[in-house]
């Protein structure tokens, strides 16, 4: 949000378009789930040791939850605080001509740096070190790795690639794998990088993969498919505790929709 201040104020807009969350209707929800799991385990689990024992890992589960969320809050702040500190320090060096952007210091090792710092580094021409980097990587996200790849021996080695099931020749036709139950029939939006262009009142979201820093355009969308089948699984899994949307795995969805 520091970086890009402009993403923040596209997603509180996109809030805006939508329709506000009903507060106390989501309690309620959670409280109806709650209480229908608590009858199934009375139902089930008659034995009153076994009752105990349940809810004393129920117990220590939900606080490892708690521990485990709390944990993830606190890393997210450690990593904001470290690059802002290494974004100063980009800065500094763009501003005395070591770097030709500021950016370019992500593209340099820790031990790079440091060694820059404390004379150890023996490459002093971090322009055309950091420049061939971001040539590198520029070619990285060209590239569309498959969801399985197996390696052996030295890590540079060529992978295996295990052959993949072909696409279905109907091309008005996508078959995937859902992750929760439902039916959601919305416009499409296809989106491959969140930015401050991205406008969402209730489509359906079509992505090649997500991740944590995509959760808050959640909320202003119905459904979602990705091509990565793990993100769609954790996807779900947050959907059906949040009951605001759907989603599934569909691979090469977002080139053909697109």
């Amino acid at each position: 949000m520091k970086d890009n201040p402009a993403f923040c104020v596209a997603t509180m807009q996109n809030y805006l378009r939508g329709k506000v969350p009903d507060a106390r209707g989501q309690l309620e929800r959670e409280r109806n789930i709650r209480s229908k799991a608590e009858a199934l385990l009375r139902e089930r689990l008659r034995h009153p040791v076994k009752r105990m024992l349940y809810r004393w890992v129920l117990k220590n589960c939900r606080q490892a939850i708690k521990n485990r969320e709390n944990q993830r809050f606190c890393r997210t702040q450690a990593y904001s605080l470290v690059r802002a500190v290494f974004r100063a320090l980009g800065r500094k060096w763009h501003g005395e001509h070591i770097l030709d952007a500021e950016d370019a210091i992500f593209y340099l090792t820790m031990d790079e740096i440091w060694g820059y710092i404390e004379g150890g580094q023996k490459n002093l021409d971090l322009k055309k070190l950091t420049a061939e980097r971001r040539r590198e990587f520029d070619g990285y996200r060209k590239q569309e790795p498959p969801d399985h790849i197996e390696t052996f021996d030295e890590i540079y080695t060529p992978a295996k690639i295990p052959e993949t099931a072909a696409a279905s020749a109907d091309t008005h036709v996508l078959r995937g794998l859902g992750c929760c139950a439902g039916i959601v029939e919305r416009e499409v939006r296809v989106v491959f990088e969140p930015d401050s262009k991205v406008q969402l009142n209730g489509q359906i979201l079509v992505a090649r993969q997500t991740d944590p820093g995509w959760v808050v355009l959640f909320p202003s969308i119905s459904g979602l498919i990705v091509e990565k089948r793990e993100h769609a699984f954790a996807f779900g899994d947050r959907s059906q505790g949040d009951g605001y949307s759907r989603g599934g795995r569909c691979q090469g969805c977002g080139r053909r929709i697109a």
